[in-house]
């Protein structure tokens, strides 16, 4: 073997040597490196898994014992634990269940007491309840309850009419209006009062001067249509009228009763007139009732909302009642005329006291 040949084999098995240090130095290291990935891998596994266990667990019951927990070391001993106190809160409940049943049960034979055990374990006797001590206490509690509930109908009826009567006075002279309807389902005939006496005008139409007579008496309601159309704001009023008048009928339309009550009195006084002149005296007493009930009724609306006349609305008023006595004879047709005038004209200004009221004398009350 040549020297070159014999230093290239040296050269080789160094190299070789050298290698397989550097392998046996190397394969620890790498198995070490394999093993502790595997040990971390497996811890991720295991802690996932114990706190899902814990999670499952809390939800299950919903109050664990942390001081437990907290005292145990490791998942044995907290689960331990956990399956102490479930145990504990088991049997909790089942003592709870059972005083709750032998509290509350009850024996419905008749002298019979039952020996039941309270939670501490004593015996005690319960006295039965019969069937017809039932029956009678569900009674008496209905008949009270039956009685509240008529006492509460009473009061609110009570209440309610009252009301009624406090906003609805004014409409009882309307009862005037309802004897002729009572004496015709009688079969009879209405008649006025003695005192009140229906003076008969059919010989009017006998005069030579019938038309313009009996013309101008029943044409004299035509006051009581303005009045109400003024009262509802339906006459259209100028500069000429004034401010305040206009300002007057617009506060009146905004109650539109006054005015449909004004003109319904101007509506059926037309007609017991119509037929008090023309008609039968019979059926003119009958109207005559109706007449007064509305006119009664119109004057009590009036002084619900507007309260006493004012001294000029009374003298009006004075002067209507006096044509409306008749105090001549033979001039009936004349005088009832002047009190249609009259009584009109004492609606309006009666509407004008209490428009004057509470609009025109508000600001001096405020600034006083």
């Amino acid at each position: 073997m040549t020297p070159l040949k014999s230093s290239a084999s040296s050269n080789h098995l160094r190299c070789g040597k050298s290698a397989l240090k550097l392998l046996l130095c190397i394969a620890p290291l790498s198995i070490l490196h394999f093993l502790s990935i595997g040990n971390c891998v497996l811890a991720l596994q295991t802690t996932s898994s114990i706190s899902h266990a814990r999670v499952q667990h809390r939800i299950k019951y919903p109050q664990p014992c942390s001081s437990s927990l907290a005292a145990a070391g490791g998942f044995d001993s907290s689960h331990r634990a956990t399956s102490s106190w479930r145990r504990t809160n088991q049997r909790t409940r089942l003592d709870s269940s059972r005083s709750t049943t032998t509290s509350t049960s009850f024996d419905v034979q008749v002298g019979n007491p039952q020996k039941r055990t309270d939670r501490n374990g004593q015996k005690k006797e319960t006295t039965s309840v019969s069937p017809s001590r039932q029956h009678r206490q569900l009674s008496k509690s209905n008949t009270r309850k039956a009685l509240k509930y008529i006492q509460s109908i009473a009061v609110a009826s009570f209440y309610g009419a009252s009301e009624a009567i406090r906003q609805s006075w004014w409409l009882f002279p309307m009862t005037l209006a309802l004897i002729p309807l009572y004496c015709f389902f009688l079969g009879t005939r209405a008649t006025v009062p003695s005192w009140y006496f229906v003076v008969p005008l059919n010989h009017l139409t006998h005069s030579p001067y019938a038309a313009a007579v009996v013309g101008g008496f029943l044409l004299s309601n035509i006051f009581y249509f303005i009045s109400g159309l003024f009262m509802l704001d339906l006459i259209p009023l100028g500069r000429a009228a004034g401010r305040r008048v206009r300002k007057f009928s617009r506060h009146l339309a905004r109650d539109p009763l006054l005015g449909a009550s004004v003109i319904t009195a101007g509506l059926v006084s037309t007609i017991y007139h119509s037929v008090q002149t023309l008609g039968s005296y019979a059926m003119a007493q009958e109207l005559c009732l109706i007449d007064t009930g509305v006119a009664l009724s119109s004057s009590a609306l009036f002084l619900k909302n507007f309260g006493l006349p004012s001294w000029k609305t009374s003298i009006i008023g004075g002067a209507g009642i006096l044509a409306w006595m008749n105090p001549l004879d033979g001039s009936y047709a004349g005088f009832h005329s002047m009190w249609h005038f009259f009584s009109a004209m004492a609606s309006v200004s009666w509407g004008f006291d209490g428009f004057k009221r509470k609009v025109l004398l508000k600001p001096k009350f405020n600034e006083a």
